[in-house]
């Protein structure tokens, strides 16, 4: 058995964007002397709920189906996540390497539930240099 180095103990924690909670990270050796790269798998979490859905006269019927209230939700994380033309990548303001979706997409509609409140799952990729 070899003595301990004093790096054997030290945890180094990577600066990570807010609102991304849980989820796996991936650790990749680029060369020696380099620092790691860091891939951050996590999921976003979207809820909705249909109108009128939790009174006592219960969903108002404007939106006929989960499907119909999600598709918006899911385009507008789609369109924030996606680079401006002559872009290579969203940076989160300079904050991450780059951003991208990717993985399987989960969906809860709100037909399900009583309280006609559904959800679904947009898993996203985060490179930290």
């Amino acid at each position: 058995m070899g003595a301990d180095r004093p790096d054997d103990h030290h945890q180094h924690h990577a600066p990570v964007p807010p609102g991304y909670g849980g989820g796996k990270t991936q650790y990749e050796r680029r060369g020696r002397g380099m620092p790691p790269k860091r891939v951050l798998h996590r999921t976003i979490v979207v809820y909705a709920q249909f109108p009128g859905s939790g009174t006592p006269s219960g969903p108002d019927g404007t939106v006929p189906s989960g499907g119909t209230m999600f598709a918006p939700l899911v385009e507008a994380v789609e369109t924030a996540l996606e680079p401006s033309p002559g872009e290579p990548a969203i940076t989160l303001g300079g904050l991450v390497s780059h951003i991208w979706i990717e993985g399987e997409s989960h969906w809860l509609t709100g037909e399900i539930f009583p309280n006609g409140q559904g959800m679904f799952t947009i898993p996203i990729n985060i490179v930290i240099p």
